[in-house]
Order: structure tokens, then sequence, then C-alpha cells
């Protein structure tokens, strides 16, 4: 039953009707909890929602179960494809909300599991220029602090 909820939510997903999609991933959840890929497309619904919040709760809890499966059957681990999406939609959100250093960890997993991911690639990219102009930023302001109180060793 869980799984038909979930493809009926897949359906009304493709077209485009969110509020219906929404109804019947949560339906498949309230019915399985630990349906990763419910978890996972109540994530992505938030996501083009720009609920970022909520795009973040879901997609990890997405990766918990995809987690607690991967630990108890690791020698069986061949495709990655789920885990790589929901880290990507969960790092887009993080990005979005200014958590740029849980943005870059999300993204890092996802090279780890698939090395050439363009997409990750260049959302890396992004996310480390945003991160070294905020680093920048807090020493400049550090050090300017320390000229104004005419501290200029601890300046440099």
């Amino acid at each position: 039953m869980s799984l038909k909820d979930k493809q009926a939510g897949d359906f009304q997903f493709y077209k485009n009707d969110l509020p219906g999609a929404e109804e019947k991933y949560l339906s498949s959840i309230e019915i399985d909890k630990e349906n990763e890929y419910a978890l996972a497309n109540m994530g992505v619904v938030h996501l083009k929602r720009l609920e970022y919040p909520e795009c973040i709760e879901y997609s990890s809890r997405a990766l918990n179960q995809i987690e607690n499966f991967y630990n108890d059957t690791k020698n069986f681990l061949t495709n990655n494809i789920l885990e790589v999406k929901i880290l990507m939609r969960r790092a887009k959100s993080y990005e979005m909300t200014g958590d740029f250093e849980n943005a870059k960890a999300d993204l890092d997993k996802c090279l780890i599991l698939e090395p050439k991911n363009g997409e990750a690639n260049n959302l890396l990219k992004n996310i480390e220029r945003s991160l070294n102009a905020m680093m920048f930023k807090r020493y400049k302001d550090e050090a300017d602090g320390f000229l104004r109180n005419k501290k200029f060793v601890e300046a440099l």
C-alpha cells in the first residue's frame, strides 16, 4: 500500500501537482515511516516550493534510512543514485539557507560516491567561493577591529 501511494505521488508530481504529490507521499510515509523514496520525494516537493528547511528535514530522514540500510548490507551496495540525488537536493537547500559548511559536506559526499558528477563539482566550486568570501570578510573585520584599537601586531 505504501508503494502504491508513493507511485500515485510520483504521478501527481510529474503532472506538477505538488499538493497532490505531497498528499500521496505523506500517506505513503504514514504507512511506512522508513520509506526512503517517499521521504526523498517529499524533500524534492519542498525544494520545488523553495521551502528549504523542510527539504533539509525530509532529505535528512531519507538519508538516515539509506545509511541504516547500507550499514546492514554494505556488501550489496552497487548503486548510489538515490543517495547522490538526495545529497544534491539537501546541499542546494543548505546553500539557499546560507549554511555553506553543511552544503560543502554534502557535496563532498556526493563526489566520493560519484566523482565525475558535473553538477556537484560546479556547485562545490560556488560553495567554496562563498566560504572563502565569508572567511575573508571575517578576518578583515577582525583585523579592522584590532587596527581601530591600535593593536597593530594582532591585526596582522
